[in-house]
Formats: structure tokens, C-alpha cells, sequence
């Protein structure tokens, strides 16, 4: 009787176990798989512009090692409720910069929410801080938000981050 007890409950604990196991890799997915540089997910650019961007992005990391990757959405997924912590989670899960060096930098777009965001990993803001960041983003990027100039203001605000982080080059170990 002990046995057929402990057989069943084992039976129990493993059925449980692979139930949980088949929910999570059910859940939905909070990040969009990426393989650009660009992902425009709200749909403000053309793919001629999208294109451009991938292309002077690919042409800065083949000559720094430096990651930029851009994101347009219109709104966060659950628990999500700004775009500064979706972000900065999001730079994490696509793993924008190099292990090593951690030179990635995302900029968030949602003009859905007129939210702007600029994520540097620790081996990009020692080069460009948030007073940087900010200014980029204020010279650059809104006032052509503000004239529904999406395209305009990703690309001056993309080519300022990139001639900030040229200025300012990798230290060398």
C-alpha cells in the first residue's frame, strides 16, 4: 500500500512539474524577436528609410564594434507602464552591445505615448552620459517629432549619438 501510495504521488509530481514547465514556455513572449538594427514596430517608417538607418548603423558597428539598435511601439506589454524600465529590459533581451564591452546603445521610440528613450550599456555611457543623451534628444529628435518628421528626427538623432560616440572613442586596455 506504501508503495502504490508513493508511486502515485511520484506520478502527481511529475505530472505537475511538466505542467508547469509546458505553461512557461506557453506565456507570452514581453520582447519581439529581432535580427535589424532597426525594428518599427509602430509602422512611422518607410522601409527605404528603415534601409538608410540599418545601413549607416551596420557602418558604425563594422568600424567601433559599437551596437545601435532603434525600436518603434506603440504601446508596452504588461507590467510595463513607461518606456524607461521596457528599455532598458528590452536592450537586455535582444543582448545590444557586446558581451565583453557592453557598448550597446537602444533608442525606444513611442509616438503613440510621445515617449523617447536612449539606453546606453555601461561601456557606452562613460563616452555619452545622460546629459548628452538628453541633448540628442532635444535637439535632434523632438522638434522633427513635434512636425510628425519621424524619419528626420531618428536619423539626425542617430547620426548625433554616433559622432558623440566617435568623439569620444573606446578607452583602449
Amino acid at each position: 500500500m506504501r508503495y502504490v501510495f508513493s508511486v502515485i504521488f511520484s506520478v502527481l509530481c511529475a505530472s505537475i512539474l511538466l505542467s508547469c514547465g509546458n505553461a512557461s514556455s506557453q506565456e507570452p513572449k514581453l520582447f519581439p524577436a529581432t535580427d535589424l538594427f532597426v525594428n518599427d514596430y509602430e509602422d512611422i517608417l518607410t522601409q527605404a528609410e528603415e534601409d538608410t538607418l540599418n545601413k549607416l548603423i551596420e557602418t558604425h558597428e563594422q568600424r567601433t564594434t559599437d551596437q545601435i539598435a532603434i525600436v518603434t511601439i506603440k504601446d508596452y506589454p504588461a507590467p510595463y507602464t513607461d518606456i524607461n524600465r521596457y528599455s532598458l529590459d528590452l536592450a537586455n533581451d535582444w543582448g545590444v552591445g557586446t558581451k565583453e564591452k557592453n557598448n550597446g546603445v537602444l533608442i525606444a521610440i513611442s509616438t503613440n505615448n510621445r515617449e523617447i528613450r536612449i539606453q546606453t550599456g555601461t561601456g557606452t555611457e562613460l563616452r555619452i552620459n545622460d546629459y548628452v543623451v538628453k541633448q540628442i534628444i532635444d535637439k535632434y529628435m523632438i522638434p522633427k517629432f513635434k512636425d510628425s518628421l519621424y524619419y528626420q528626427g531618428i536619423k539626425q538623432g542617430t547620426i548625433a549619438l554616433i559622432d558623440s560616440l566617435q568623439l569620444y572613442p573606446e578607452p583602449t586596455q
